[in-house]
């Protein structure tokens, strides 16, 4: 963790203006000389003079924005001359000298000497130190950093109140006359200024502040809401009554509890030094840390004499010489020499290898696998679709002649699409594959514009990996020739093995689980959870081309039954590609090994069957339950949570509590294959599974890609193929000896029954302990483990830390570094934080987020700046952005007012982008694509209802650890309160005390389940039912609920067409905030919303769309179009269309419907009708006025077209794109079947809705000319 520094420098003004507070300060009042505590004391009587003279006049109006003197503008849009307020009783800093001066004067008086110094710091300023709140008492904040204003007037108010980051540009509100402090041009209006910003200076963050308290923030419209009710800043006797001053910033306090509790919060890393050093807090000196120290040093001795029994007498003889001397500084000789001298290094050595087992005997190979498989041949003809013959056949011709076995593969190969065409045809799709832009191309706009466009078509992953981390996976992400020589002579080097030697597992092997043939449906079950877009391997085989040759998956069931049984693998299966991706987009690593990760994939065949072998060596071989990577349970979850808590409980109890972070160096790229099959062994597993993993790494060959050029095959000696679906399991079978071995004989921290002593996730290992010694004897373990099997350990990234409470202080690393490889290892201090598992681990906080509104702020500028249409900013938000957040979010327990926060910042980005008013109700956004939303994800309400089913699920986990650090830790308040906080009620929510059942057999190796959910509050219908509720933008919705023929545009926009403007007024129509007269005079008292052609109704949507007779003919337009399109389906079904036939009911009353269809003595007459959706049932009272309306004509239309039936249907359509189900019965009797019923129902949703948008657009285009206001829409005419 960072900290920031305060300039302290002041700016001279023709005298001394060093302000006193900016000066070191010590702490007590013995510094001060008597002349100052003369002007103190009168300087404190004249505030309290002013506060009770302040007192006497009350704030008499809600509007109150200044005090006496303070001058505001006149209404918005006029020039009159500004006016007086009256004074507020809250505020402290009048200038009432310039009451009469005809500009509006600065609204605060000298303070402190800032008016003299700002006046002379014209864009830059250093501000003194500011009032706020710290711990529930008044102090006083350090000067913030250096930053930019617009003028100098308004520098004293800013220096006075806000806080505004470097290179910003702050407005005062209320303001007249707007100036770009960047270029001087004259700026009218608000919007104007932020759109001026956004076009010409980009890089410069506009914010907006308050004039009175000098409350910033970038919405402009939160500064005009909070201005009425303002009440500026509340002046406070703190600054001169304070006694207690920090030493370390301006800060002073009335107490030493609030000095303390400053430094506590504040400065974490002076706090917890100053009460390890016994030094002073604030005017007390704390006496019992000494003593507190002295018992500590104390217990450590007795600790370390009863773990380190063991040693030899002259090392017993020194440690009592030297434990004669009770002082404190004769216990820290003692510790530093137990930790660092001879003494200790020699009994912890002794103690470890005593603790540790003796190594036994092998354990028996298991050999009857084998002769198992061959015996499943003799059984019966099939089995589970497999074709025993063909297996007996296959195994019999491999055994003669080894040499079929290759050229079946190459055969199959061949069958299946691979082989040398196909690698040919795969190089050059990828050679066509679009490049990412890369800075100094020197391409214009347009050239970047259609190359993100070409990208976001074909693939939007790696798009948004560029537009969100920079240069990561684009074309300038080539790695360097030096790398790829690394990796070889890494792989074609083996590695030093020694054994595992008294390291083994407890689990045995059940071999029970191979004893069976390869079925089709275990393969047709795995290559349906292969990824349907999964990268072909070097021969080119794809998935569709292995469901198209066996969509059984009986041939492929056939030849990996061969292979399982014969226990050997095809030469030309053994050949890999390496891909190396980087890690990051720093261009100092990605020219070291350290920046990339190698990616090797095998042919998609070979991975399949490794796939298929997986499932099983993982029900044979279960894991330890503290290993969870690669497994089927949250393990980042648990892990977390097992951590986190074991912090909180060491806070909450006062426990001793050491950790180390360890960081294995190339752990997958290093590991023996002596090492995998050895502990393969030491499970029981049968040899003849053992060499079929034998047998998969040898003769594996590779070959690297670096600048479109591949090396010559390497092989691969040493470590797993990270790709291949076995690699993980072999790894974590390979670590676990040390986990197992480590959680018997090592040290760890006691849980109730429990001890936990390691927290593994693949090779991100976690080492845990109760004390620092017990610490010290697991890194030899670890030490002893990697010294035997090869593995190097990097003590330069391994961080550690030992937490510990003496009586009411809790003190960081009150000890001397482990060692760990020869080296002193790294203690995170209490400011500092350490990656872990996607988070920040503090000593201090525990698990925490850091900085996710910057980090989202950063994205959202970024999407914005790409060139990349409205839409797909959204969409690049909605996909790739926020599901980012989410995680972090989860578990960095970030509270609701920053999801607020990140929330305010998602709608405000998404507003701005798809142009819609900021007004724009949320409902639109946050409901469902199907309730006719946009589908984003709401932080507030989504990251508790994860956290929710995260708790519940690890509340009931079966891994005993997690279920009880997990009670230990979840309070139930909290719990309840994220319940609520998802939109839950208290009745429905989950009981966390309801016994969960068994766990499902095979879904974890390690014994974690996941039980079943209850469900989750469903916060999108609650959005969606306040957007139903709302008076005018809420009109209609509730008839686009669950609709997905008539919403299907909303999550695809390209269905509108190319262009996005459709889409955007599609948008505005929905949430009836298009920009017409009855949208812009809400809540706007002084404008019109008559109609601006007809001048005879409000100028509404439904009112253009449906009755404004100055559009008629566009209206009748959309009609006929509507018309025709249902004439030609009824015509491509075989019906003879009569449009528009004329007919009178008895009463003699003249009809004319639409359109008439008649087939084999069967006639349909139709109207076709557009109706604005107001209400839900608005398109079936149409259907039925319709169906009312023509039914008298039915005899005449049977007469006249000589057919028996007539059956008569309304077919309305909304003009908002609405499809009404009802409208499937005409479809249905025209003989259309589903699928094109579902088809043509988007069809006539979406151009109903581009009719619509077209007469929009045709009514902003009509000028001011006469229209009869007599004319009748469409649907009037008979």
């Amino acid at each position: 963790m960072s900290s920031i520094h305060f300039p302290t420098q002041s700016v001279q003004t023709g005298g001394s203006n060093l302000d006193p507070r900016m000066l070191p300060q010590g702490h007590g009042r013995e510094e001060q000389s008597l002349e100052e505590r003369i002007e103190r004391e009168k300087l404190q009587a004249k505030i309290r003079s002013q506060t009770s003279e302040r007192k006497k006049k009350k704030c008499k109006t809600k509007h109150c924005l200044e005090m006496k003197g303070l001058w505001n503008s006149g209404p918005k849009g006029e020039k009159s001359p500004p006016r007086k307020r009256g004074i507020c009783e809250t505020v402290s800093f009048q200038d009432t000298s310039q009451a009469s001066d005809p500009d509006p004067p600065n609204d605060l008086k000298e303070r402190r000497d800032v008016g003299s110094v700002a006046s002379q710091c014209v864009g830059e300023i250093k501000t003194p130190a500011l009032a706020s709140w710290d711990g529930g008492r008044d102090v006083v904040m350090p000067p913030q950093p250096v930053h930019t204003v617009e003028n100098s007037k308004e520098a004293s108010t800013l220096a006075s109140h806000s806080i505004v980051p470097t290179g910003a540009q702050l407005f005062l509100l209320p303001v007249r006359d707007v100036i770009c402090g960047r270029c001087g041009r004259a700026l009218s209006t608000i919007g104007s200024t932020v759109k001026h910003f956004a076009v010409v200076h980009p890089e410069v963050q506009v914010l907006f502040g308050c004039r009175a308290c000098g409350k910033s923030s970038e919405n402009s419209h939160s500064i005009s809401c909070h201005i009425p009710k303002c009440r500026g800043v509340v002046e406070t006797r703190m600054e001169l009554d304070s006694d207690h001053i920090c030493g370390h910033c301006p800060a002073r306090f009335a107490t030493a509890v609030g000095l303390t509790q400053h430094k506590r919060h504040r400065h974490i890393a002076i706090y917890c030094m100053e009460k390890e050093r016994g030094q002073t807090v604030g005017m007390k000196k704390i006496q019992w840390i000494e003593n507190k120290k002295k018992g500590v040093e104390r217990r450590k001795l007795t600790l370390l004499s009863d773990k380190l029994a063991g040693m030899n007498s002259t090392s017993r003889q020194a440690t009592d010489s030297q434990a004669t001397d009770s002082t404190v500084e004769g216990a820290r000789l003692i510790r530093r020499e137990l930790r660092y001298g001879k003494v200790q290094n020699d009994a912890l050595q002794e103690a470890t290898e005593e603790l540790l087992p003796k190594p036994g005997t092998p354990p028996t190979p298991q050999t009857g696998l084998r002769g198992i498989l061959r015996g499943a041949l003799t059984r019966e003809a099939t089995y589970e679709g497999v074709q025993i013959g063909e297996v007996k056949l296959s195994l019999r011709g491999v055994e003669q002649d080894p040499t079929l076995l290759a050229s079946s593969a190459l055969e199959l190969q061949r069958l299946l699409g691979g082989g040398a065409g196909s690698r040919a045809r795969l190089n050059q799709s990828r050679e066509r594959r679009p490049a990412l832009p890369s800075e100094g191309m020197g391409e214009t706009k347009t050239t970047e514009y259609h190359r993100i466009q070409l990208l976001y078509e074909n693939n939007r992953s790696r798009l948004g990996e560029y537009i969100l981390d920079g240069n990561v996976g684009g074309t300038a992400a080539s790695p360097p020739l030096e790398v790829a020589l690394a990796f070889k002579s890494r792989w074609e080097v083996t590695e030093s093995y020694h054994g595992l030697g008294q390291f083994c597992s407890r689990e045995v092997a059940d071999n029970r689980v191979f004893q069976s043939l390869i079925s089709a449906a275990e393969v047709g079950e795995n290559l349906k959870a292969i990824k349907n877009g999964t990268a072909a391997g070097p021969d080119g085989i794809t998935k569709k081309g292995i469901k198209d040759w066996d969509p059984s998956g009986a041939k492929l069931a056939v030849t990996f039954s061969t292979w399982l049984t014969a226990g050997t693998l095809p030469e030309p299966f053994k050949k890999c590609r390496t891909t190396l991706i980087p890690k990051t987009s720093d261009p100092v690593l990605l020219t070291q090994e350290a920046g990339w990760r190698p990616l090797t994939i095998g042919s998609l065949v070979l991975r399949l069957y490794s796939r298929i072998l997986t499932h099983r060596l993982a029900r044979a071989c279960p894991i330890s339950p503290r290993q969870r990577g690669f497994i089927s349970s949250p393990g980042c979850s648990e892990n977390l949570m097992i951590l986190g808590g074991l912090i909180k409980r060491s806070r909450r109890e006062g426990e001793m509590l050491a950790v180390v972070l360890v960081d294995f160096a190339r752990a997958f790229d290093s590991v023996s294959h002596l090492h995998i099959l050895e502990a393969l062994g030491q499970r029981g597993l049968d040899e003849h599974i053992i060499g079929i993993v034998k047998d998969a790494y040898t003769g594996v060959t590779t070959s690297i890609k670096v600048n479109e050029e591949r090396f010559p095959p390497v092989g691969i000696r040493v470590g797993v193929k990270q790709g291949d679906p076995m690699s993980p399991l072999l790894f974590n079978l390979a670590l676990n000896p040390l986990i197992d071995t480590l959680e018997r004989y090592g040290l760890g921290y006691e849980l109730d029954d429990q001890q936990i002593t390691t927290l593994a996730f693949a090779d991100d290992l976690v080492l845990v302990s109760g004390s620092w010694a017990g610490m010290a004897h697991n890194i030899l373990i670890l030490e002893e483990f990697c010294n035997r099997t090869g593995l190097r350990i990097q003590p330069g990234k391994c961080h550690g830390f030992l937490t510990q409470k003496t009586r009411r202080a809790r003190l960081i690393n009150l000890c001397e570094p482990w060692i760990m490889c020869g080296e002193r290892l790294h203690m995170v201090g209490p400011e500092e934080s350490v990656a872990y598992l996607g988070m920040r681990v503090s000593p201090w906080y525990g698990i925490m987020e850091p900085e996710p509104v910057e980090r989202l702020r950063n994205w959202i500028r970024s999407i914005g700046r790409s060139p990349l249409k409205p839409s797909q900013k959204v969409k690049m938000l909605s996909v790739y952005a926020i599901p980012r957040m989410v995680y972090r979010a989860d578990h960095g327990g970030l509270g609701p007012r920053i999801l607020e926060v990140l929330d305010g910042m998602i709608r405000k980005a998404v507003k701005v982008w798809l142009h819609l008013p900021q007004c724009t109700c949320d409902g639109l956004l946050y409901s469902k694509c199907q309730d006719g939303g946009l589908g984003i994800v709401k932080l507030a309400c989504h990251i508790p209802s994860i956290q929710v089913r995260r708790v519940y699920r690890l509340w009931h986990s079966d891994d005993a650890v997690t279920r009880i650090v997990t009670r230990r830790t979840v309070v139930r308040k909290e719990y309840l309160g994220m319940w609520l906080r998802a939109g839950g009620e208290g009745a429905s929510l989950p009981p966390l005390e309801e016994e969960r059942g068994s766990a499902v057999q095979g879904t974890d190796p390690a014994g974690s389940v996941r039980p079943s959910y209850p469900g989750s509050p469903s916060w999108r219908q609650a959005e969606y039912l306040k957007w139903q509720n709302l008076t005018s933008q809420g009109i209609g919705v509730q008839a686009f609920g669950g609709d997905k023929n008539s919403n299907h545009w909303l999550a695809n926009p390209e269905t509108l067409g190319s262009r996005e403007r459709h889409y955007i007024a599609g948008l505005q129509l929905r949430a009836n905030v298009y920009p017409t007269r009855e949208a812009l005079s809400r809540g706007r008292m002084d404008r019109t919303s008559v109609c601006r052609h007809c001048l005879l109704g409000t100028e509404s949507c439904s009112h253009i769309l449906g009755q404004c007779p100055a559009v008629k003919d566009s209206r009748i337009r959309r009609h006929h179009n509507l018309c025709e399109l249902l004439a030609n389906e009824a015509e491509s079904a075989g019906w003879i269309v009569t449009r528009e036939m004329c007919c009178r009911t008895r009463a003699g009353a003249l009809r004319r419907p639409d359109l008439v269809f008649v087939k084999n003595e069967n006639a349909l007459v139709v109207d076709v009708t557009v109706r604005y959706e107001m209400a839900y049932d608005t398109l079936m009272v149409a259907a039925a006025e319709k169906v009312a309306r023509y039914k008298p004509i039915t005899l005449n239309v049977m007469a006249a077209l000589k057919v028996k039936k007539v059956k008569v249907f309304g077919f309305p359509l909304g003009a908002r794109g609405k499809w009404p189900d009802g409208n499937g019965r005409l479809l249905r009797a025209l003989g259309v079947s589903r699928s094109r019923e579902r088809r043509l129902a988007k069809l006539f949703s979406r151009r109903t809705l581009l009719y619509s948008l077209d007469v929009l657009r045709d009514f902003y285009r009509l000028g001011e000319e006469a229209v009869d206001s007599d004319d009748e829409s469409e649907d009037s005419h008979p």
